[in-house]
């Protein structure tokens, strides 16, 4: 379960090697927030607790997520590296939905069992 926080924590160092490098990364995947790990535990198997605050704001803050990774793709695929950077700073969007969703996911350890090992595991 850490690993499905960690594919979205790599994406910020994604987009630094892409500045640097002059990639492109997809932005269209980016956005689709049923092709990660999150997203399809959420629409599967997490179904079983919709209703608990904790699942129904971590769905939201995924998507947030989402689709503030995919607007800062777009800007790093147009050559908009600044507004990438800036993006990407401590008090932006991306690092404010990042934090949140992390939060939601420390609750979650509280209400999965699964979840439960990767407390000790420094998650």
């Amino acid at each position: 379960m850490r690993d499905m926080l960690r594919f979205h924590q790599d994406w910020r160092h994604d987009f630094i090697v892409a500045m640097m490098q002059g990639g492109r990364l997809d932005a269209e995947r980016i956005a689709n927030v049923d092709l990660c790990a999150l997203g399809i535990w959420l629409q599967g198997p997490g179904r079983q607790y919709a209703g608990q605050p904790w699942y129904e704001q971590l769905v939201i803050e995924h998507a947030f997520f989402h689709r503030e990774a995919a607007h800062l793709a777009r800007q790093l695929n147009q050559g908009r590296y600044q507004a990438v950077e800036d993006g990407l700073q401590v008090q932006a969007e991306y690092n404010r939905r990042s934090q949140a969703m992390q939060q939601l996911f420390q609750e979650g350890i509280k209400h999965v069992p699964e979840w439960a090992p990767h407390v000790d595991a420094g998650l």
